[in-house]
């Protein structure tokens, strides 16, 4: 005899797997005659952008392009650029994708070679890892009993996530800049550091509206005869309206935005000089909303009557323990060799690389952030160095979990650098956020049946009496003695299933 089971559906959130492709650029390119000759190479920047992301049947794309920028020392010692664009496609075979699923996508730079092979010309080399991320809602089938005349059953039940959605958008936004009246006007862009900042959230009838800001610092040489090196500070507002069906205001969201690509680029105004810079951005908003309940699953039956066997799978149950919501501040001192620091000119964050870690209830994880540092030494000659700041955060849980993840995202702001003869001092905020979910693996009944043809031999004694210890639970006794755990309650005048004491046991049969 098959047994009926009631399924009840619940959706997780998961990453289902990560793959990565690599580019690789091998150019030599030449200068065009509106830049001056190269002196010496300070740094060649290498940045991939991603423009777009679409999953067709089982193959997830990325388009984008990548940025070579070589930054310089030119005529008269002076710092120049020159940026050139090339195309960037990649893509992955995807098996076995959830419904709906969300492919998200990140490239970034693995290293780079650059030599000038002449004054007009220079090779660089480099590989771009981009890395594709699917995301989905897994659904799961928690079994309950229609009929139970013929079984005993145990329930479990676990607060976890039973209820999830995952949404991505990508968008674009734009602003032109008009310089003050005692900016110099624009020569050439040398960086554009942009940093995504989310405000407030709100969530009505399955749509989210994220509002935040995207701070831009835009550092640039004017096309005066110095030369000099100018900064500009701005700030564009995000507005976005998310279509997320199914979700209300009583889900908790993580949600990231991230700059997927930037440019600035300087232009004319009505008196003919550069006086404006036009600067676009294209960000990417993840989203992960869940809604935790309580799950009650059956994890072992059997019957008293017949013969039965029962099919479990497992499954790991998820829930959020922590949310993490800070700000740190992190002071570091970097030597410069023998090249005393006159003046900085661009401090620029190259990458944040995290690891994490669970130690006696602590979540413990450590950032290494990498700069880059164009300055002036005391002679006034231009130099680069390339730095990391090390720093530690931490999170108290509630309890000891055997099974944790979690995906910080770590923004760097506020970034300032000052001159202290033969080093340099800088002081940044790092702003952590992210999730941190424990797993509880479970064994839940998947199917069972009852063999009718084949009764259990019944018992030739009236009761048996049972030496049990301290912790024991009353289901194994009355599955071991083919009764029930209300039965042994009721005679041995007991509340608990878990013994609390050793003791002796009347199992009465049924």
């Amino acid at each position: 005899m098959n047994i009926e089971l009631k399924k009840e559906k619940i959706y997780s959130p998961n990453r289902i797997c990560t793959m990565s492709c690599n580019e690789n650029v091998d150019l030599e390119i030449n200068l065009p005659d509106y830049c001056s000759d190269i002196k010496r190479i300070l740094r060649c920047f290498v940045i991939p952008g991603i423009n777009s992301v679409q999953l067709t049947g089982d193959r997830a794309s990325a388009k984008g392009e990548i940025t070579i920028r070589l930054v310089y020392v030119g005529e008269g010692d002076k710092i120049d650029c020159y940026e050139q664009i090339t195309d960037l496609t990649d893509y992955v075979d995807v098996k076995n994708l959830p419904e709906n699923p969300i492919v998200t996508v990140k490239a970034k730079t693995q290293f780079v070679n650059c030599r000038a092979a002449s004054q007009r010309r220079f090779v660089v080399g480099a590989s771009v890892s981009v890395d594709f991320s699917v995301y989905g809602c897994i659904e799961n089938n928690i079994c309950g009993l229609v009929s139970e005349d013929v079984l005993q059953t145990k329930r479990s039940s676990f607060k976890a996530i039973n209820k999830s959605v995952v949404s991505q958008k990508m968008f674009d936004i734009s602003e032109t800049i008009a310089l003050k009246d005692n900016n110099k006007s624009v020569g050439k862009i040398i960086s554009c550091e942009p940093i995504p900042l989310i405000e407030s959230i709100k969530t009505v009838n399955g749509k989210m509206l994220v509002k935040g800001e995207l701070e831009c610092t835009i550092v640039y040489c004017t096309d005066s005869k110095d030369r000099s090196i100018e900064k500009i500070y701005h700030t564009m507002p995000i507005s976005q309206v998310v279509e997320v069906p199914g979700i209300d205001d009583t889900f908790l969201n993580d949600i990231s935005v991230s700059v997927s690509s930037v440019a600035a680029n300087a232009k004319t105004d009505s008196s003919g000089n550069n006086m404006l810079v036009e600067l676009a951005a294209k960000l990417s908003l993840f989203l992960v909303g869940t809604k935790e309940g309580d799950i009650s699953f059956i994890s072992d039956c059997y019957s008293t009557e017949y013969e039965s066997k029962a099919e479990y799978k497992k499954l790991d149950l998820r829930k959020i323990v922590q949310t993490l919501n800070t700000t740190k501040k992190i002071t570091a001192d970097f030597d410069t060799g023998e090249q005393a620091v006159n003046n900085i000119i661009d401090i620029k964050t190259l990458s944040v690389l995290d690891t994490n870690s669970l130690k006696d209830c602590i979540f413990k994880g450590k950032c290494s952030v990498l700069f880059g540092i164009i300055f002036e030494d005391k002679n006034n000659e231009l130099q680069y160095i390339e730095r990391s700041a090390d720093f530690d955060f931490d999170c108290e849980l509630d309890s000891e979990y055997n099974k944790i993840s979690c995906e910080p995202v770590i923004l760097i702001k506020n970034v300032k650098g000052s001159e202290n003869s033969a080093k340099i001092s800088l002081s940044f905020e790092a702003v952590i956020s992210g999730n941190i979910y424990c797993e509880q693996p479970v064994k839940i009944l998947e199917s069972v049946t009852v063999d009718e043809q084949s009764p259990k031999k019944e018992s030739d004694a009236a009761i048996t009496v049972y030496y049990c210890s301290k912790g024991e639970n009353v289901w194994d006794i009355a599955k071991k003695y083919n009764t029930s755990v209300n039965l042994i309650c009721e005679e041995n005048s007991i509340e608990s299933e878990i013994i609390a004491n050793d003791t002796m046991l009347i199992v009465p049969c049924i």
